[in-house]
């Protein structure tokens, strides 16, 4: 199926963009809209049938929170789409940590790719003042009671990182690992700076997984909890 555009735009060209992504699960197969000509705020199913009368914004979509829905990217921001409201719910806003899109009106970020490895992808943004900030989300929110022993725990672990550190995001109690890295005048980042820097990032969330796992979950105290993560194996199976 297709849809004519309406009528140009003011430069006298089509549509300006298009997604297609699975972001409402009572339409089976991916959602797409486009903007531009005459064609913003429709939503079609795969057949080409409008099923709502707003859209999410039209950049890019990333596979983020590991749910069987995309999430909208836009800039600096993750979104959830709301198909029962027809609103863009903000799951993690970039700028609250300093970070910053690429390429113009064209928003995006500096990569956006599953480098952990964990069947989800991960999105790397710059700073304003050339600061690559990596960030990973280790599937783990926290309830207010447990916060404070999450807190400290925080705090211990912390204090093991040698690269980046953990932290916990305000807006939702999402924990997260952080590492920022200067890039210089050129904003360049060598593949061996990369390959360092995401290996790091993936060694600490493997490392210290299990210690937030002891005080959500185990009832451990945050000193227990870390012991707890810290064992070694010995010898081989």
């Amino acid at each position: 199926w297709k849809k004519p555009s309406v009528k140009a735009g003011d430069d006298g060209e089509g549509p300006a963009r298009g997604l297609a992504l699975d972001i409402d699960p009572r339409y089976p197969g991916f959602e797409c809209w486009a903007v531009g000509a005459g064609l913003g705020n429709q939503l079609w199913d795969v057949k080409g049938n409008q099923i709502a009368d707003k859209t999410p914004s039209c950049n890019m979509g990333v596979y983020w929170d590991g749910d069987d829905l995309s999430e909208i990217l836009n800039g600096s921001t993750i979104g959830k789409w709301d198909w029962i409201g027809a609103k863009t719910d903000t799951l993690i806003d970039g700028k609250e940590f300093g970070c910053v899109s690429n390429n113009g009106t064209k928003a995006t970020p500096a990569l956006v790719a599953d480098f952990l490895g964990d069947w989800r992808e991960e999105v790397i943004w710059r700073t304003e003042d050339n600061v690559l900030q990596l960030l990973c989300l280790p599937d783990i929110r926290v309830p207010d009671d447990k916060r404070a022993g999450v807190y400290e725990v925080l705090t211990l672990i912390n204090e093991q990182v040698w690269l980046g550190h953990f932290d916990l995001w305000s807006n939702g109690g999402v924990l997260l690992y952080r590492h920022g890295l200067m890039l210089g005048d050129e904003g360049l980042l060598t593949i061996a700076q990369a390959q360092t820097v995401i290996e790091a990032a993936i060694d600490e969330c493997d490392r210290f997984y299990p210690a937030f796992q002891f005080i959500l979950w185990g009832d451990k105290t945050p000193a227990e909890a870390l012991a707890s993560a810290m064992v070694d194996a010995q010898g081989e199976a």
